[in-house]
């Protein structure tokens, strides 16, 4: 109950400490070249927001206007999928496959239904997305300036013990969290490379949002792997057959 009454605080906040773990490298390497902490900061923050505007410019609005027939072809592997089933050598009678892929069918389209929903009549959340954006951002500013401050800061509050273990603890944690950032987003990167080489050399058509998928479903462990593969493997069926 108490999550749910401060998600609206929390969740920028654990965006802004995301963004920190992939944007602190460089700016740890600005601060040991003499810059000052505000200036590093600030030249990072505004790279990060230009790389984030060309991103939008040359993928994102490409893949939006690809999705449905992303889902389109979703549906259609499915179809297809239950034909193969349906024949040799498995000869599943058909009875019994319709309705695991009506079913599947049918919450694959009740999803597209529900983001055209959500995108025509969504402006509250578009609203609330571009909120918890500008504070990420601005919390990220904040993190990259005088995240460097904290511990020291908070081993002078603790008393006792806790004063040299709750900073090593925080310490451990966070080089954790932004090796596991660092490392799924370098791994995404040259799945959705090679992935999007691969279905393009075999002529599947959406590759961009296909590589896309791919390196987005990197930062979800095992199951995200398994979706864009499954994604993937069905437009390649349709297309190809």
């Amino acid at each position: 109950w108490i999550l749910g009454r401060m998600w609206s605080v929390v969740w920028p906040l654990i965006v802004a400490l995301f963004l920190t773990t992939m944007t602190w490298p460089l700016a740890r390497f600005l601060r040991r070249l003499g810059w000052a902490p505000a200036l590093a900061a600030a030249v990072v923050t505004v790279l990060f927001l230009v790389a984030v505007a060309g991103i939008v410019a040359l993928i994102a609005v490409p893949v939006a206007s690809q999705s449905g027939e992303l889902a389109d072809g979703v549906v259609e592997g499915i179809q297809k999928l239950r034909e193969w089933a349906a024949g040799p050598p498995l000869n599943i009678g058909d009875d019994q496959i319709s309705k695991g892929f009506d079913a599947a069918v049918a919450r694959v389209q009740d999803s597209v239904g529900s983001m055209v929903t959500t995108v025509v009549t969504g402006v509250s959340t578009v609203f609330n997305g571009l909120v918890t954006a500008v504070l990420a951002l601005f919390l990220m500013f904040f993190f990259l300036k005088d995240g460097p401050r904290f511990l020291p800061w908070l081993t002078r509050q603790l008393p006792g013990r806790l004063a040299t273990d709750v900073p090593v603890v925080m310490e451990r944690g966070w080089d954790t969290l932004g090796a596991f950032v660092r490392s799924q987003a370098f791994v995404g990167l040259l799945d959705a490379v090679f992935i999007g080489l691969g279905l393009w050399f075999l002529d599947v058509p959406l590759v961009l949002p296909l590589a896309v998928l791919t390196f987005v479903s990197a930062f979800v462990p095992i199951v995200g792997a398994l979706f864009a593969g499954l994604v993937a493997v069905l437009i390649a069926l349709v297309s190809n057959g």
